[in-house]
C-alpha cells in the first residue's frame, strides 16, 4: 500500500514539478500555436482538445508549449488506454526539456500497464535521468521560488524511489530469465542499497541459474547473507559453488552455517507442518552431505564420516543424493580403517562394505564403481 500512496502523490505533485526554474509558460493566442493551445485549454470536449494538441504537437514539435501541451496529451492517453502514443509524446516533450521527470514517468507507466519489459527498464532509468536533472538546479535565491524549488526536489527523489521500484516489481514478476537479470541488474546499478532490492535479489539469482551463471549467482547470495545470515537457501547455494570451486575450507565453513540455521529453524503457525519439515528435512540433508563432502576432500575422513552419517536418513527419498551418501560413506570407513590394525579396524571396514554394497544396490553413475570397490575390499585391498 506503501508504494501506491506513493505513486499517487507522483501524479498530484507532477503538475507543479519544474515550474520554478524556467520561465512561466504563457499562451499567446494571437499566434497560430497560441490559438490551438487556448482553444484546447478552453474546451471540455476531451476529443477536440485531443484533436487541438495533438495537431499542436505536430506542427510546433520545438516549441516551448510543447511541456505543456504533451504531459496533457499523455494524461488523456493514460485514461482512455492509448498507452502506444504516450512515449512517443514523452520523447517529444524530452527533447524540449529533458528536466521534467513527468514526461519520463507517464511514458513509465504505460509501459507498466502493457508489461513491456525492455521499456519498463528503458523508461525507468530516463526517469531518473530526468529526476536528476531536476536536483541539479541549485537553490534560488528568491523566497517564493525556493519554496517551488523544495517542493520539485522532492518530486524528484519520490520519482526515482518509484523508478527504484518499478524495476524490482518487474524483475519478479517477468518470467524470461535473461530480462529478470537485465531489470535487477539496472537496479542494483540505480542503487544497490534500494530498500527494493531485496525483492529482486532472489529473482535476480534465479535467473542466473537458468541461465548457467552459477559463480555469479553464489556471489549474489553471498552478498544477500551479508544481510540476512540465516537464509538456508543462500547458504546451500554458496556452499555448493565452492564445492564445485574446489574451495573445501569455505563450503565446510557455509555448509555448517546451513545446518545450524536449518536446525534452529520451526515451522510457520497455520502452515501444513508436515509438507514444512519434509522441505526442511530436505535442505538438512543436502547440508549435511555438503559437509561430508568438503570434509572428505580434505581427508578429515572421521568428520565427513559423522557427516554423511547424519544426512543418510534425510535423503534417504532423494534420488540424487542417496546414491553418492552411501558411495561416500563406504569411501571414508575404508580409509579410516587402513589407519588402523586389527581388530581395531574391522567394525569400520564392516561399515565400509555395507555402505557400499547399498550403493551398488542403486542404479546410476556410482553403481559400477561401488561394485569394483566392493569387490576390492573383499578381496582384502
Amino acid at each position: 500500500m506503501r508504494v501506491l500512496k506513493c505513486a499517487g502523490l507522483l501524479i498530484c505533485a507532477a503538475a507543479i514539478a519544474g515550474a520554478w526554474q524556467k520561465k512561466p509558460f504563457e499562451i499567446n493566442a494571437q499566434t497560430p500555436e497560441g490559438a490551438l493551445l487556448s482553444e484546447a485549454s478552453q474546451t471540455e470536449d476531451e476529443a477536440r482538445k485531443t484533436a487541438l494538441l495533438e495537431e499542436f504537437v505536430q506542427k510546433y514539435p520545438k516549441h516551448d508549449g510543447i511541456p505543456y501541451a504533451g504531459t496533457q496529451l499523455q494524461a488523456i492517453y493514460l485514461k482512455n488506454g492509448s498507452l502506444d502514443k504516450v512515449v512517443p509524446a514523452a520523447i517529444t516533450i524530452l527533447a524540449v526539456d529533458p528536466a521534467l521527470p513527468l514526461a519520463a514517468y507517464n511514458g513509465l507507466q504505460a509501459c507498466e500497464q502493457k508489461k513491456d519489459y525492455a521499456a519498463i527498464q528503458l523508461w525507468a532509468l530516463k526517469t531518473v535521468e530526468a529526476a536528476k536533472a531536476n536536483l541539479a538546479f541549485p537553490k534560488p535565491s528568491d523566497e517564493a521560488q525556493a519554496d517551488q524549488w523544495a517542493k520539485d526536489q522532492d518530486y524528484a527523489k519520490q520519482v526515482i524511489l518509484r523508478c527504484e521500484y518499478s524495476l524490482s516489481h518487474a524483475a519478479v514478476e517477468v518470467q524470461d530469465p535473461k530480462t529478470k537479470i537485465e531489470l535487477a541488474e539496472a537496479l542494483l546499478k540505480l542503487n544497490p542499497d534500494s530498500q527494493y532490492a531485496g525483492q529482486a535479489l532472489p529473482h535476480y539469482l534465479f535467473g542466473l541459474m537458468q541461465t548457467g551463471q552459477p559463480e555469479k549467482a553464489a556471489s549474489v547470495a553471498e552478498k544477500i547473507l551479508e544481510k540476512d545470515a540465516s537464509n538456508d537457501d543462500m547458504l546451500l547455494l554458496v556452499t555448493e559453488n565452492y564445492l564445485t570451486a574446489k574451495n573445501f575450507d569455505k563450503a565446510g565453513s557455509f555448509a555448517k552455517q546451513a545446518i545450524e540455521a536449518l536446525k534452529s529453524k520451526t515451522a510457520p503457525q497455520g502452515g501444513d507442518a508436515a509438507a514444512w519439515q519434509k522441505a526442511r528435512d530436505s535442505k538438512l540433508g543436502r547440508a549435511y552431505y555438503f559437509a561430508g563432502n568438503a570434509a572428505s576432500e580434505n581427508k578429515n575422513y572421521a568428520d565427513a564420516d559423522k557427516s554423511f552419517r547424519a544426512a543418510l536418513p534425510l535423503v534417504e527419498a532423494d534420488g540424487q543424493l542417496l546414491a553418492p551418501t552411501y558411495f561416500y560413506l563406504g569411501f571414508v570407513n575404508h580409509e579410516m580403517s587402513k589407519a588402523l590394525k586389527l581388530p581395531a579396524s574391522k567394525p569400520l571396514l564392516a561399515d565400509a562394505k555395507k555402505f557400499t554394497t547399498a550403493c551398488a544396490a542403486i542404479a546410476g553413475p556410482y553403481q559400477e564403481t561401488c561394485k569394483k570397490n566392493l569387490a576390492g575390499m573383499q578381496a582384502g585391498k
